[in-house]
C-alpha cells in the first residue's frame, strides 16, 4: 500500500483523488455489521468510558488541574486511548445523534481542558506531567516510545476535530490546536528539537487539523491565537523526513520505523500497528513534485519482491481514508446556538 502511495505521488499526472462520504450520508443495514455497530453504540462506548471512570483515567486530569504530582493511574497511553474513545463517540454521533452520549463527553472534555489550561502552552501528557515532569516529549533524558507524549498528542488532535465535525462544538478543539502550535514551536529543524512521534498517529492527525483550518477559515476566528495551518503540514513533514535522523533524542529503532527516513526505508518493519499509522498516512501533500525521486525510488523498492516480503504486515482500517489525500472535506455543522460545552 505505501508503494502504491508513493509511485501515485511520484507520476507526472495528478493521481485521481477519492472523495470521503460524509458519516451521516452512509447506512448500514445487514445481518452483520448493523447488529454490532448497535452495540457499540448502546453498550461498549458506554462501558469503556465507566471503565476509565474507575481505573483513573479522568482523574489523572484532575489531578494534573489541581497541581499535584506522583501518581498516575493507568499506562503512559491512557490519555490517548480516552481521546480515542472521544473520536469514536463522536462519530456514532455524527451517524445518529446521541444526546447523552453527547452530554458525557463533554464532561470529560472539560476535565481535559482544565487540565490543559494549568499549562501555559497548553501542554498536556498526564503520565508524564504527575511522573516525569522533566522528560516532556520524550526530551532531557526521557523516551517518547515509553512515554507515549506524542502519540497522545496526536489523539487529542484527532478527537478534537472528529467532535467538532459532529457536534459544531469548539471546546476540545481549541485545545488540540493550542497544543498543536506548541508542538510546531517545540519540534523541528535547529533551533527547535529533534522530537519524531515513538508511536505513530499525530501524523495523520495533525493532517487533519491541516485541512480542517484549510477548508474552513472562518474556524480561524474562533480560536482564542494565531492558527497558521501550513506550520502544522510543515511539522508532518520533519516528523516523516527525520525518522532515522537520530541526532540529539533517544533512537527507537526499526520497530518504531526509525531506523532510517521513510522515504529510504526498503522493507516494512516494526509494529504493524505503527507501520500502519505511519506507512498508510504517507508523505504530506504540500508539494508532492519535492518527493517525486524519492518516492518513485521507494515505490520500486517496497513492490519488489526481492526486497519487499509478501504480506509482511497489514494496513490499519483507520488510515485508509488518508491515502487519498482529498481536495476538499465533507461540509461541518454550524455551531450550535447556545456557547455551552464548547
Amino acid at each position: 500500500m505505501l508503494a502504491t502511495l508513493m509511485i501515485a505521488l511520484a507520476c507526472g499526472s495528478a493521481p485521481h483523488r477519492i472523495e470521503p462520504v460524509p458519516i451521516p450520508d452512509v447506512a448500514i443495514d445487514d445481518a452483520f455489521w448493523a447488529p454490532k455497530l448497535e452495540i457499540y453504540r448502546t453498550k461498549t462506548i458506554a462501558d469503556v468510558l465507566g471503565k476509565f471512570e474507575k481505573d483513573g483515567a479522568i482523574r489523572n486530569f484532575d489531578r494534573v488541574r489541581d497541581g499535584l504530582s506522583g501518581e498516575h493511574g493507568g499506562p503512559q497511553w491512557y490519555d490517548g486511548l480516552i481521546y480515542e474513545m472521544i473520536r469514536a463517540g463522536a462519530d456514532f454521533i455524527a451517524a445518529r445523534p446521541d444526546p447523552a452520549l453527547e452530554r458525557r463527553l463533554d464532561g470529560i472534555i472539560e476535565h481535559i481542558a482544565a487540565a490543559a489550561a494549568k499549562d501555559p502552552a497548553g501542554y498536556i501528557n498526564t503520565h508524564t506531567q504527575l511522573v516525569e515532569p522533566g522528560h516532556r516529549w520524550g526530551m532531557d533524558g526521557g523516551n517518547d516510545n515509553d512515554q507515549h507524549d506524542v502519540y497522545n498528542a496526536g489523539a487529542l488532535v484527532d478527537a478534537g476535530v472528529h467532535y467538532y465535525e459532529a457536534t459544531g462544538k469548539t471546546r476540545l478543539l481549541r485545545v488540540a490546536a493550542r497544543l498543536a502550535n506548541h508542538m510546531c514551536d517545540t519540534m523541528g529543524p535547529p533551533p527547535r528539537k529533534n522530537v519524531v512521534p515513538g508511536h505513530s498517529i499525530a501524523e495523520e492527525a495533525v493532517i487533519g487539523l491541516h485541512r480542517l483550518f484549510r477548508d474552513t477559515p472562518r474556524l480561524k476566528q474562533e480560536m482564542p491565537f494565531p492558527v497558521d495551518e501550513a506550520r502544522y503540514l510543515a511539522l508532518v513533514e520533519f516528523w516523516i523526513e527525520n525518522r532515522g535522523r537520530t541526532e540529539g533524542r533517544v533512537a527507537f529503532g526499526s520497530y518504531g520505523q526509525d531506523h532510517l527516513p521513510v522515504l529510504e526505508q526498503p522493507t516494512i518493519e516494526g509494529g504493524r500497528g505503527r507501520w500502519g499509522s505511519e506507512g498508510c498516512t504517507g508523505p504530506p501533500p504540500r508539494s508532492p513534485r519535492c518527493y517525486r525521486s524519492k518516492a518513485t525510488q521507494c515505490g520500486r523498492r517496497s513492490s519488489s519482491p526481492a526486497s519487499s516480503p509478501p504480506r509482511a504486515t497489514r494496513a490499519s482500517a483507520r488510515t485508509g481514508s488518508s491515502l487519498a489525500m482529498p481536495t476538499s472535506r465533507p461540509a461541518r455543522p454550524s455551531a450550535p446556538p447556545s456557547s455551552t460545552g464548547t
